[in-house]
């Protein structure tokens, strides 16, 4: 018998796939497309596949390397990046991650150039950021601050907003 090191992560693959399996399907009901999160997986590419096993129409994390892992791994759905990119990562976003949250201005018109420069089509989920209010806001100060599309950008039948030429990836 293997001697088991601790802690350690058992991860029962079939439950989890009949439970992301279960979870899609009632989502898919009502028109709701499920992103798996793998963060607390620490990103372990058989989790992220069984989650698309289970009808995951994305992976997503806030960790860049584990995205990476997912696309080095051919997982075969898009990634989703959860967390809004720094400025000095946008080039290796652009090639690891389909889409994105943003809420800067800045960060959108840089996110473009990149986008640009690599030949990708980038999508970006535009967000009001709250700060610390993650759960909620003040009601006055709701739907302020979202910024508009960047030159060249245009948003698809999902309502994601997509920036680059699309050439690439």
């Amino acid at each position: 018998m293997t001697e088991r090191r601790y802690p350690a992560i058992v991860i029962d693959h079939e439950s989890l796939r009949h439970n992301v399996k279960t979870i899609c399907d009632w989502c898919e009901d009502t028109g709701i497309f499920v992103a798996g999160v793998i963060k607390g997986a620490n990103g372990i590419l058989s989790v992220a596949e069984d989650y698309v096993a289970g009808g995951a129409k994305m992976i997503a994390s806030s960790r860049m390397e584990q995205l990476k892992r997912c696309r080095e791994g051919n997982i075969g759905v898009p990634l989703l990046m959860i967390r809004v990119p720094m400025l000095s990562e946008l080039d290796e976003l652009v090639q690891v991650a389909d889409c994105s949250l943003n809420s800067e201005l800045v960060t959108l018109r840089a996110l473009d150039k990149a986008a640009e420069a690599h030949g990708v089509v980038h999508n970006v989920v535009l967000m009001a950021d709250l700060g610390d209010l993650r759960a909620g806001g003040n009601r006055r100060n709701r739907g302020t601050g979202t910024a508009p599309p960047p030159p060249g950008g245009n948003r698809n039948q999902s309502g994601l907003l997509r920036i680059g030429n699309g050439h690439g990836r």
